[in-house]
């Protein structure tokens, strides 16, 4: 049974985000970065291709296309979550999510160190090595050359988690894995939950928000708002009552 979703806190994204930044392997500083950053959900990750960045006055951008031929594994058959959809081509789980454009950052607000200054994230020049940046560059087309399965982003994600010690106090708690040992209990859409709550941290327009989460309607954006909303309170309390 699965959990309910849940955010990283200010100091838990800290961390996450410090640590992800010193891991050796470049992908998956590739993986944890851009799913926190982004918001994408893992099945787009996994997917996700070289020509879908572009660069516009100077910004590295990400669009999401609305659907495209599985290239996943370097084979002309779709991987199993492509044969599931009716014409067994990668597209995002809503038609909201479709062409969104999502702008790659190079610094982020820090609300657990420093909110008066934006802390920089080298984000897009590690894109731009990781990935090819034309059809006759020799870098990646996909994650790990061919795509990745959404095992490999979970797992990639919790080890990031357990180098930065975060997760642990988490229900149902502790899991046992034979490659990490006690993972803690972390996932790729709970860093996607933490961008929408960074989004609102950071007083977004809840309409324009969804044009880069994919959501629906706004109201689906209210479990955020209130996470946000009560860390403020909950910092309110702690510092003067």
């Amino acid at each position: 049974m699965h959990r309910p979703v849940e955010p990283l806190k200010q100091k838990s994204m800290h961390l996450f985000v410090k640590t992800a930044e010193e891991m050796e392997e470049e992908m998956t500083r590739v993986i944890a970065l851009l799913l926190i950053f982004t918001g994408i959900r893992v099945n787009t990750l996994t997917h996700l291709r070289w020509d879908w960045f572009y660069r516009d006055d100077g910004d590295l951008y990400l669009k999401i296309p609305s659907e495209e031929p599985c290239m996943k594994y370097g084979t002309s058959e779709p991987c199993g979550d492509c044969l599931s959809n009716e014409n067994e081509r990668y597209s995002p789980k809503t038609p909201a999510g479709a062409g969104r454009q999502i702008k790659i950052v190079s610094s982020w607000e820090n609300h657990y160190t420093d909110t008066s200054t934006q802390q920089p994230i080298n984000l897009p020049k590690l894109i731009e090595h990781y990935f090819k940046t034309s059809p006759e560059d020799v870098g990646n087309e996909m994650i790990d050359g061919d795509g990745i399965s959404s095992g490999t982003a979970n797992h990639r994600v919790k080890k990031v988690a357990k180098e930065a010690e975060i997760g642990f106090y988490r229900k149902p708690g502790r899991v046992e894995n034979d490659r990490l040992g006690i993972v803690p209990d972390v996932s790729p859409h709970d860093l996607r939950a933490s961008f929408c709550v960074q989004l609102m941290r950071n007083d977004a327009n809840p309409f324009k928000a969804i044009t880069k989460t994919g959501h629906k309607d706004i109201e689906s954006l209210e479990p955020y708002v209130k996470f946000a909303e009560q860390e403020v309170d909950s910092e309110f309390e702690e510092r003067y009552i």
